[in-house]
């Protein structure tokens, strides 16, 4: 067992082939074998001046997503913009991406970029021309009082009016098809109504854990169900 002491808590971790990659203050690589760790960012290049010093105005690593395998791609994401860099750590496009809202959690997928903020979502398309080509602006779904509760390769779950929602953004850049579709929570009495079509269906158990809160004493009959499906966003 090996302790690295950090400036700032751990925000986010990826293990890479050889080595972990951790967010706290800066973004670090340790490695593996040697249990040594480094700056991940390339402090010769010159286009990671103003990453590199994020942490002295308060700006710190919120997630780290690799985006590509061949060649190897990742997307490191701080409070006011993302960057993609190589497996080395030196920049791999031409540009950020900047965010005007403060984002609460980011999530990427093979061919989206998910940013959970205080009152929407924001979805972005990613391809080979992103932060290479002209700004795209991302899709903006206006949510209120919602919360971030998790994700898949595919999307995002968010918790709303105590149902459990998915966004998955497959149908986008087609925005008029966009739509936010779920089922709400249902008492055990009302079980034998449920839909033949839902998708997933969890027990009160993990409804419970999500919320943070369980209980022993809750019986079969009053538990509740929470089914996921899926959007067409």
């Amino acid at each position: 067992v090996r302790v690295l002491d950090t400036a700032q808590p751990t925000s986010c971790i990826l293990f890479t082939e050889n080595s972990l990659i951790v967010g706290a203050d800066k973004f670090f690589e340790i490695d593996l074998n040697s249990f040594l760790a480094e700056e991940f960012l390339d402090t010769s290049d010159v286009k990671l001046k103003e990453a590199l010093k994020c942490y002295k105005i308060g700006s710190f690593p919120i997630s780290i997503h690799q985006t590509s395998k061949n060649p190897k791609e990742y997307l490191l994401s701080f409070n006011e913009f993302s960057i993609f860099v190589d497996e080395y750590g030196r920049t791999s496009r031409q540009k950020e991406i900047k965010s005007e809202h403060l984002p609460l959690a980011i999530h990427a997928t093979k061919h989206y970029l998910y940013i959970a903020q205080f009152a929407a979502v924001e979805i972005l398309k990613l391809t080979d021309e992103t932060c290479n080509g002209d700004f795209v602006e991302p899709y903006r779904l206006e949510l209120n009082k919602f919360k971030y509760v998790g994700s898949n390769t595919k999307g995002i779950y968010i918790e709303q009016d105590e149902e459990i929602k998915f966004l998955n953004a497959k149908n986008i850049p087609d925005f008029d098809t966009v739509s936010l579709m779920s089922e709400s929570t249902e008492t055990g009495t009302e079980r034998g109504n449920e839909s033949s079509d839902s998708r997933f269906s969890f027990t009160s158990s993990i409804v419970q854990s999500l919320d943070g809160a369980s209980s022993d004493t809750d019986s079969v009959e009053t538990q509740r169900k929470v089914k996921f499906c899926e959007t067409d966003i």
